[in-house]
């Protein structure tokens, strides 16, 4: 499975394509999934994880909207309203 980070990445990619380049009205996603994006996220410019979870109140990633919802598989709601998910189930037996 993907890290969240490369799934909003090509989840942004794929509805720019099919929106002739409009953003997404926002990122829904769980604490969880929001402190493994900051991670990444402080990695990539740092070279270390993030200290901890940041600020929440009109966050952005790659000019998107992020908010937390604790009951959510992790989704983007497109220009359209459209809710995809950032990523697949986990493949059951």
């Amino acid at each position: 499975m993907a890290h969240i980070y490369s799934s909003i990445q090509q989840a942004l990619s794929a509805h720019w394509a099919a929106h002739d380049k409009k953003y997404p009205q926002k990122v829904i996603l769980t604490p969880d999934q929001h402190q493994a994006l900051n991670d990444m996220r402080a990695t990539v410019s740092t070279g270390q994880p993030s200290k901890g979870p940041k600020p929440l109140a009109g966050e952005k990633f790659m000019g998107v909207l992020i908010e937390h919802d604790i009951n959510t598989p992790g989704v983007m709601i497109g220009v359209d309203g459209v809710e995809t998910p950032l990523q697949q189930p986990a493949a059951t037996a």
